[in-house]
């Protein structure tokens, strides 16, 4: 086993040997190949196909990442991940050898969260092009279509699935079903889902899961009404009823920090200690080179000042200290605010609202006098 190294002049606590490069392959749903889903990338010149996966293992661009990393230096592609603040990413692999397929299933899915985009999502995808935006991402849900990847997914000792939605994709229901045809009872799948159906095709997702090794990691931007608002399509007394259905296979929860969910965070951590799960929580990465302006690092002194004080209210003092350590001291420590993020983000929340008849101010009262002065 290769001993864990310190990146040089990564943020402090900060350890990573990323084995990815070497063990795993991801896909996302128009095809494209990287070795995972945070790597940056010009999708229309470094990816390739599905239809070509050994000249991807053979190329260049993978050769020269995986030169990088061997050599203890920064690759610009893996920008995500050394520069998240409090990261302590360690990854050690065992062998070289490929052993973890990560497929973005398609970009079917139910919601349009507020920090996705057409993308990631074909409902966003139908509400663009009903509003009339030009739009020339197709909706794919026919990734299995390769006799490459079903090979790898026979060899694959962990697959993981994100979406869209995993649990509204057919690519799901046929990957799980080319896993039982072929007794691969002890591969590790996992989802990342919304919790929004339980059923697709008249078929029962829990009885699918019977004989697979199966783990969910539900994914709650949020909590309640708040979490409605953001996750356009969101019922929270369906997702709650949802939850208790899957949570035998519930692993964890996966949360997205942003301006719609950090003031309803305390709530969400209270639910997982009750729940007896842990929360990886995700900082929000939106609007490309315009700037993140759904982060709340774009928020002034004054906002943040309100949700440190927020926090401080808590009577539960070790769900107060896992916030202030994973939520307010990054805060602090880092300012990306700028007035022209403040008019990107009410620019884009008010077009936002107008179309689906939402009101922010309502829902999120705290932020009157940014908002309104903005």
């Amino acid at each position: 086993m290769s001993q864990v190294r310190v990146l040089e002049g990564a943020p402090k606590g900060f350890f990573m040997l990323c084995t990815r490069p070497w063990t795993d392959i991801h896909v996302d749903a128009t095809g494209n190949i990287t070795p995972c889903c945070q790597i940056i990338t010009d999708l229309d010149s470094d990816c390739i196909k599905t239809t070509n996966i050994d000249t991807y293992k053979q190329s260049d661009w993978l050769s020269s990442l995986k030169n990088n990393l061997s050599k203890d230096q920064k690759d610009s592609r893996c920008f995500r991940c050394w520069y998240k603040p409090h990261s302590n990413h360690s990854e050690v692999a065992h062998s070289s050898k490929f052993s973890h397929l990560h497929l973005r299933v398609s970009n079917v899915c139910n919601f349009k969260c507020r920090s996705c985009s057409y993308i990631h999502s074909s409902t966003w995808y139908q509400e663009d092009i009903k509003n009339g935006k030009s739009r020339n991402h197709v909706i794919n849900d026919s990734v299995l279509d390769n006799s490459t990847l079903y090979d790898l997914i026979i060899r694959a000792k962990k697959i993981t699935l994100a979406g869209g939605e995993p649990l509204f994709s057919n690519t799901t229901l046929n990957l799980l079903n080319i896993l039982k045809a072929n007794n691969k009872t002890d591969t590790d799948v996992w989802m990342n889902t919304n919790l929004s159906t339980t059923r697709l095709r008249g078929f029962s997702w829990k009885m699918l899961f019977e004989g697979l090794s199966i783990n969910l990691e539900a994914s709650l931007d949020g909590f309640g009404k708040q979490m409605e608002y953001s996750r356009s399509g969101l019922n929270w007394d369906k997702t709650l009823r949802n939850f208790t259905i899957f949570r035998e296979y519930i692993k964890s929860i996966l949360t997205v920090i942003s301006i719609y969910s950090v003031y309803s965070l305390p709530e969400l951590y209270k639910f997982a200690d009750e729940q007896e799960l842990s929360i990886d929580p995700v900082f929000v990465t939106f609007g490309g080179k315009s700037g993140n302006y759904l982060s709340i690092f774009s928020l002034p002194h004054t906002e943040k000042i309100k949700i440190a004080e927020h926090y401080s209210s808590l009577d539960n003092l070790e769900i107060k200290n896992r916030l202030y350590k994973d939520i307010i001291e990054p805060l602090f420590e880092k300012d990306e605010y700028s007035e022209e993020l403040t008019q990107k983000f009410i620019s884009y929340n008010s077009r936002l609202d107008s179309i689906r008849g939402t009101n922010f101010l309502n829902t999120y009262p705290q932020y009157k006098d940014w908002y309104k002065n903005g």
